[in-house]
């Protein structure tokens, strides 16, 4: 997650949060934010992205506070960003590109139901020296994983999730019935 290591000013975010809103507005990327329902505090993120080369596909991209790793909370905000790929974007295909030296982004794309493609090496950006002295650690290798919308629907998880999701826009409007 390069954008962790920039600089927390205010400067650099209201940078980050203009292209991010620049980003939804021409339909490129999808962030979704997972928050605390008693305290408000912010738990971790996902997005959805147009990187796939396809015009009916999204890669989905996913962190959770260290805090709170382990406890399921990535694993079902994956499961229910997929299921709004696949209802609110058609999506036929999601695709989630990680480090394989991350074992928790593993177990997390395993349990959504992601197959592993391919691994490519030197894909990944191994950051700067700067990054790498705050704790920056990739291999550089990229494990390519995907999940058709056909294997999606499949999964043990698909028709519990769907039946109870309901998806809200910042202005509590519903947006989607994904039923």
């Amino acid at each position: 997650m390069p954008f962790a290591h920039l600089p927390q000013t205010e400067d650099t975010q209201y940078d980050r949060l203009v292209k991010v809103c620049a980003d939804y507005w021409r339909g490129d990327d999808f962030h979704l934010h997972l928050f605390d329902a008693a305290s408000g505090a912010l738990l971790g993120g996902l997005g959805l992205h147009r990187k796939a080369h396809h015009a009916h596909a999204m890669e989905i991209g996913y962190w959770i506070r260290s805090d709170r790793a382990g406890q399921g909370l990535c694993t079902h905000a994956a499961q229910m960003a997929v299921a709004l790929a696949v209802h609110r974007f058609d999506c036929v295909r999601v695709q989630c590109v990680y480090d394989p030296s991350n074992a928790a982004s593993a177990r997390v794309a395993e349990k959504v139901g992601f197959q592993v493609e391919c691994d490519l090496p030197g894909f990944l950006p191994t950051g700067t020296d700067a990054m790498r002295a705050e704790g920056w650690r990739v291999s550089g290798t990229a494990r390519m994983t995907a999940l058709s919308a056909d294997r999606a629907r499949a999964q043990p998880w698909w028709d519990d999730l769907v039946a109870r999701l309901q998806w809200w826009d910042g202005q509590g409007r519903p947006v989607v019935d994904c039923a």
